[in-house]
């Protein structure tokens, strides 16, 4: 498992109260969760545009009434095993994790990595709630604010899917991104990651 910050590309880039399955600690109790993002980004739609929405923790994750947080993993089971559990699903399908002895990770739907967050639950929610660029980063705001002001709305169960994943070179720009279900863009993500994995 990689430790640190967000992958190259992620880096170029809760008023919720309950939690998946299996889950014990609910997302309200991440304090300052309506944590605004400080900073404009350099990610091009290459077209003038409005200025980006501020973005909240809320506006950057599925509710979990959109997805079932004990199969959603069931397509990366040859990469993530039994040993976490989906503590959030990103608008970009990606999956906060958190194992056994509370350690939170990413798994990048992008490049298949999962990646270390932080130590410990407490300390992932003081971070989110604390620190912007921790949440800029590892929640890719800029992005999101980017694609909703380009037209792109989510509706309830789907996530944003690119269309040449950035760990191929996608760029990070609205052309490159469409919406799809969740459910379907894990098994194709998954099946595509894990295919590279074993060429």
């Amino acid at each position: 498992m990689a430790d640190g910050s967000p992958p190259q590309a992620q880096r170029e880039a809760v008023d919720q109260t309950a939690m998946p399955a299996g889950m014990s600690r609910p997302i309200s109790d991440i304090p300052g969760a309506d944590l605004r993002r400080q900073k404009q980004s350099s990610y091009s739609s290459g077209s003038p545009r409005p200025p980006r929405p501020n973005m909240v923790l809320s506006d950057v994750l599925l509710h979990p009434s959109e997805f079932d947080g004990t199969t959603i993993l069931a397509p990366w089971t040859p990469r993530v095993g039994d040993q976490f559990e989906v503590l959030h699903t990103s608008i970009f399908g990606n999956f906060f994790l958190v194992d056994r002895l509370g350690r939170v990770s990413l798994l990048d739907s992008w490049s298949g990595q999962i990646l270390g967050v932080s130590p410990s639950y407490d300390a992932y929610k003081a971070s989110v709630s604390g620190d912007a660029e921790f949440f800029r980063s590892w929640f890719l705001t800029d992005l999101a604010g980017l694609l909703v002001t380009n037209g792109l709305s989510r509706s309830p169960g789907q996530v944003y899917a690119p269309f040449v994943s950035p760990a191929l070179g996608g760029k990070l720009v609205a052309n490159n991104f469409s919406l799809a279900p969740l459910r379907a863009y894990v098994a194709v993500s998954a099946a595509e990651v894990l295919a590279r994995a074993s060429a």
